[in-house]
Order: C-alpha cells, then structure tokens, then sequence
C-alpha cells in the first residue's frame, strides 16, 4: 500500500469565524436561510448562532448584540422561528420581500 500525503486544510472553525465576521456573508447567509423554501428546522437558529460565535470568537460581540441574542434565541428555542416565516409569508402575498443588508455604507 502506497502512503499518500495530502496539504493540510485550515480549520473550518477559523475559516467560518474570519467569514462570519464579514458583516455581508453574514448577511447573505442569513438572507439564504430565509428564503429556503424548505424551512428546515433549527437552521435559522443555527446560522444566527453561528454568526454569533464567530463575533464572540474574534471579540467583535457588543454588550447588547450579545443581550439581544439571547432574548432571540430563547424565542427561536421556543418556535424555530415560525413567526417570522409567517411574517415573510405574508409580505410575499403582498408582493414585498424582507431582505438583509448590512448597516455600513459602502
């Protein structure tokens, strides 16, 4: 048997922090999720939570982004988001879509 030797990958953790940290991958990813039609549970929870992560794994979390997460996690725990799936329903009937943009000026 012949060894073969691969180059060595980053860690997917520090490449999912440097990526998450980005505030338009952040939002891109969120706007994905969003528009799944599929709506598979836990996933929204999961991409804030990970976004989240990221911020708190570089030190870019705020006091109150922080408090604000937990007050949107316990909800999401609670529903798996299906408020806010009914909220974009809704604007789809209407013809409006939510969409996901970045605070900062480009």
């Amino acid at each position: 048997m012949q060894n073969v030797t691969t180059a060595t990958s980053k860690n997917y953790q520090d490449y999912l922090n440097i990526a998450l940290n980005d505030p338009q991958r952040a939002a891109g990813n969120i706007q994905i999720v969003l528009e799944e039609k599929d709506r598979l549970t836990g996933l929204l929870k999961l991409t804030i939570e990970d976004i989240i992560n990221a911020r708190k794994n570089t030190n870019n979390l705020s006091k109150s982004a922080q408090l604000a997460y937990e007050k949107l996690a316990e909800i999401l725990n609670q529903t798996d988001g299906q408020e806010i799936y009914a909220f974009i329903d809704l604007l789809e009937t209407l013809g409006l879509q939510l969409t996901v943009t970045t605070s900062e000026s480009d």
